[in-house]
């Protein structure tokens, strides 16, 4: 396992021992893409964070993401693909440039569940480095800005939901004080969001190919009825 990423998660456990939570972050998700899913296909949904008011101080977080509905119906690609860590702009990945994930790079998650749970991590680079006092963080405001941008596996048709949970049962999945090297808890809320899956549509060519069966089908039934009118005379 990457030696940075022990760093990190050998870390939070200290990070989360520090005082009350100050503040407060909301946890929200995109729309699918593509909108709907389409069963047997795959697609991608984002996770974004933002301070429930002014803003917050954040160095970094450890952050369970669930997904509820039909058994089997929609899951969490065994692989990710990290697509976050490149997204930069206002409302790009939170640590866009500075993150743990990118020094060197590494996988910042993995999935559980039976494909239905995702754990992901990630914290400020600089503030691993130099922890005391903490060199580096991000202000998180009121405008959403990314998390995760994850990889979903439709399998059947349904609704299903999405939300966030606490990756580390009993603590806060957020941290920050950049001048506190136990850290400071920051708690969270969540907005579930909706994902729709539809049923997948027959290809052009597969129609044509059905149209073709159920017309022989009529026509051989309209035989044997016609046939079956002859030997009755």
């Amino acid at each position: 396992m990457n030696p940075i990423r022990n760093l990190l998660l050998a870390c939070f456990p200290i990070l989360m021992l520090s005082s009350p939570a100050f503040g407060s972050i909301i946890v929200t998700f995109g729309t699918s893409s593509p909108n709907p899913l389409i069963a047997g296909s795959s697609g991608t949904i984002d996770v974004f964070a933002e301070a429930s008011a002014g803003t917050e101080t954040l160095d970094g977080f450890q952050l369970g993401v669930t997904i509820s509905g039909p058994a089997g119906g929609l899951l969490f690609s065994a692989v990710q693909t990290e697509g976050q860590l490149a997204i930069g702009g206002a409302t790009g990945y939170v640590f866009f440039g500075d993150s743990v994930a990118q020094n060197p790079p590494t996988a910042v998650g993995t999935v559980s569940g039976g494909g239905t749970i995702y754990s992901g991590y990630d914290a400020v680079f600089s503030s691993v480095l130099f922890p005391v006092p903490f060199s580096g963080a991000i202000t998180l405001t009121t405008t959403p800005q990314l998390l995760y941008r994850l990889n979903l596996d439709a399998v059947t048709a349904g609704t299903y939901t999405i939300d966030a949970i606490a990756a580390l049962p009993g603590n806060p999945s957020f941290f920050s004080d950049q001048y506190d090297p136990l850290g400071t808890g920051i708690s969270f809320t969540s907005t579930p969001g909706s994902i729709n899956v539809a049923a997948a549509v027959p290809e052009p060519g597969s129609m044509l190919f059905f149209g073709f069966v159920a017309v022989y089908a009529g026509a051989r039934r309209w035989r044997k009825q016609r046939t079956s009118q002859r030997s009755c005379v």
